[in-house]
C-alpha cells in the first residue's frame, strides 16, 4: 500500500523525469567519452594523422582501420586527436567523374546501362554542374577519347538510353558528301594508304574525296585512332 501511493507519488512529479532525464544523458555522454577515449588507445598518433589527412572515400578509410565512420568524422572534425592535427589540412574526399558516372545509370537483363534521369534519345550527364552527353563520357571513361564531332549509334541493342560502351557504336561524318565511315573503315584506309594503295582508288571503294583519303593517311584525321598502327 505505501509502496504503491509512493510510486503514483513519484511519477506524478517532475523531478523523476528530470533523473531520467539525467541519468539518460550522462549514459550517452560516458559512452562517447569511453569509445573516443578507446580509439586514441587504438590508433596510434601517425594513424590518427593519416585519416585526417586522406582524402579518399570514407569506405576505404574504415575498412583499412577497422573503426566506424563516426570515429572518422570525430577525427576530421578535430573532436579526436586534435593535438596532432590542428596545424594540418583536412584531407577532403572529392567524388571522382566515373564514380558519379556509375552511379547515374541501372543495369539491365541484356546488360544495357539504362541512364535514370532521362528519357531523351540522348541521355545529359551532370557533374560539378557541367553538362555532357552521357553517351560521349561513357565512351570516353570506358574506351578512349573522341572527335568532338563523333555521333553514336545504339544499334547493338536498339535502346536509346543504353550508355554501355560496348553497346555504343561511333559514327564519323565524312564531307563534303556526308558519307559515314565506321572506326574499322578508317583503320583499313589508312593501311592501305600507307601500304601503296592509290588514293583515287580508296576514294572510289570508300565514297569519299580523294582530300580525305589524305588527311587519313597523314594523321590529320582520326589521329586519336591511327596514331598506334
Amino acid at each position: 500500500m505505501f509502496f504503491t501511493i509512493f510510486c503514483d507519488s513519484l511519477f506524478s512529479t517532475r523531478k523523476f523525469f528530470f533523473i531520467i532525464k539525467s541519468a539518460l544523458g550522462f549514459i550517452l555522454g560516458n559512452g562517447k567519452f569511453f569509445a573516443r577515449k578507446n580509439i586514441k588507445k587504438l590508433l596510434k598518433k601517425d594513424d590518427i594523422i593519416s585519416i585526417y589527412t586522406d582524402t579518399r572515400n570514407i569506405d576505404l578509410i574504415i575498412k583499412q582501420y577497422n573503426i566506424t565512420r563516426r570515429n572518422i568524422i570525430d577525427i576530421k572534425k578535430g573532436r579526436i586527436g586534435a593535438k596532432y592535427t590542428k596545424n594540418l589540412t583536412v584531407g577532403i574526399y572529392e567524388e571522382t567523374m566515373k564514380e558519379r558516372f556509375e552511379k547515374e545509370f541501372n543495369i539491365d537483363s541484356n546488360n544495357c546501362w539504362i541512364w535514370k534521369k532521362s528519357s531523351d534519345i540522348n541521355p545529359r550527364f551532370i557533374f560539378h554542374k557541367k553538362e555532357y552527353q552521357a553517351k560521349r563520357i561513357s565512351y570516353e571513361l570506358y574506351c578512349e577519347s573522341i572527335p568532338p564531332k563523333a555521333k553514336f549509334t545504339n544499334n547493338i541493342c536498339n535502346n536509346n538510353l543504353c550508355v554501355n560502351p560496348d553497346h555504343l557504336v561511333l559514327l564519323t561524318h565524312i564531307q563534303p558528301n556526308n558519307t559515314k565511315l565506321t572506326k574499322d573503315q578508317v583503320i583499313e584506309i589508312y593501311i592501305k594508304s600507307n601500304n601503296g594503295y592509290k588514293e583515287k582508288k580508296l576514294a572510289e571503294e570508300y565514297n569519299v574525296s580523294r582530300q580525305t583519303i589524305n588527311e587519313i593517311k597523314l594523321g590529320k584525321r582520326w589521329a586519336w585512332l591511327t596514331k598506334d598502327l
